[in-house]
């Protein structure tokens, strides 16, 4: 899987985290808000880096995208 792939496919896997996320909203007792707001954060920096063309941003995205665990 070459660079832009890894990331596209980066991006994909968070959004659907983020997802899984949101759907634990108004469960007892679990605050996902904080995490949220991280992946939000998170996915709009890759975002701007793709849309820049800034390579160097987007590899710091990456780095950043790979780091949440499901």
């Amino acid at each position: 899987m070459n660079f832009p792939e890894k990331l596209t496919h980066e991006v994909a896997r968070v959004t659907r985290l983020q997802v899984r996320y949101e759907g634990m909203r108004g469960l007892p007792q679990v605050n996902v808000e904080p995490v949220l707001a991280l992946i939000r954060a998170s996915l709009s920096r890759a975002f701007v880096a793709i849309s820049e063309g800034d390579i160097a941003a987007q590899a710091l995205a990456l780095a950043d995208l790979e780091g949440y665990r499901e």
